[in-house]
C-alpha cells in the first residue's frame, strides 16, 4: 500500500490545495530526518501524484513566501519548514496591558423585573377575556320541515323542493311530527327516499305509509311510480 499524507485545511485555504500537499509531505520526511527534508523532488513529487516540473514551481513560491527554506547541499537541497517565532513582549508592554486591565470597569449588571404575583397575573387575563364581545352564533337559515327530513331520511331532499317541502307542511308542531314519520314510514317501506311528491301526497292526506295489514293497492302504484322515477334518472 502507499504511504498517506494528511493535509492541513489551514494550508489549503491559505495557499492552495498543491502547495497544502508539498507543505504536508515535508513535514512528513521532517520527521523521519529529525527536523528537515533531505529527500529528492522527485520522490517528492511521486508521493503527491503530481510532476516534477510542478512540484519545482509550487516550491518556488513557498520559498519566494519564507514557507518552505531551501538549503542547498551538493546535488540536492535540503527543505524546511520554519516555525514562525512567537512575538516578544517587553516589560513596557506588560505594564501598560496592566494598566489597561486595571482601567475597565464592569459592566452594570441589569434589574432583574419586578414579578407579578400570579394572581394579579390571572385577574388581568380573566377581565380582558370577559371584556371581549361574544360572537353571535348564526341561525341556522334551513327550514325546520327540511331539517326533520333529514332526521328520517339520513339524508336531504333535493333542494329544488325545498319550498314546495315548507310550503306544505309549515312550522306548526304537529304538521312537522307529521311529516317526520310520512318520510320515516315512506322509507321504511323500502320506497325511493328522492320521491318526496309521493312524501307529500301522503302528508296532505294525513295518512303514514304502511299503516294497513298487507300492501293495499295503493302500496303498489307508489311502488311502480319510484321504479318509474328511478328509471328516469339512470
Amino acid at each position: 500500500m502507499g504511504s498517506f499524507t494528511p493535509i492541513s485545511d489551514t494550508d489549503a485555504a491559505t495557499y492552495g490545495l498543491v502547495e497544502a500537499a508539498i507543505l504536508a509531505v515535508i513535514r512528513r520526511y521532517e520527521a523521519r530526518k529529525q527536523g528537515v527534508c533531505k529527500a529528492a523532488y522527485g520522490t517528492l513529487a511521486a508521493d503527491i501524484g503530481i510532476s516534477l516540473r510542478s512540484f519545482k514551481r509550487h516550491l518556488k513560491e513557498l520559498a519566494a513566501e519564507n514557507v518552505v527554506e531551501i538549503t542547498p547541499n551538493g546535488r540536492t537541497n535540503i527543505l524546511k519548514i520554519p516555525v514562525p517565532k512567537r512575538p516578544e513582549t517587553t516589560p513596557d508592554q506588560c505594564q501598560n496591558d496592566t494598566d489597561t486591565s486595571a482601567k475597565m470597569t464592569p459592566s452594570p449588571v441589569p434589574e432583574r423585573p419586578t414579578r407579578i404575583p400570579l394572581e394579579e397575573t390571572l385577574e388581568e387575563t380573566t377581565k380582558s377575556t370577559t371584556s371581549r364581545p361574544k360572537a353571535k352564533r348564526r341561525k341556522s337559515t334551513t327550514p325546520e320541515s327540511i331539517i326533520r327530513f333529514r332526521h328520517a331520511a339520513h339524508r336531504y331532499p333535493p333542494k329544488s323542493w325545498y319550498s314546495k317541502i315548507e310550503g306544505a307542511v309549515g312550522e306548526e308542531e304537529s304538521s312537522l311530527q307529521l311529516w317526520e314519520d310520512v318520510v320515516f314510514a315512506y322509507i321504511g317501506m323500502g320506497w325511493n327516499p328522492g320521491n318526496v311528491k309521493n312524501m307529500l301526497t301522503f302528508f296532505e292526506k294525513g295518512e303514514i305509509p304502511g299503516v294497513k295489514n298487507g300492501r293495499s293497492k295503493v302500496d303498489k302504484n307508489i311502488a311502480m311510480i319510484d321504479a318509474y322515477e328511478a328509471s328516469r334518472h339512470d
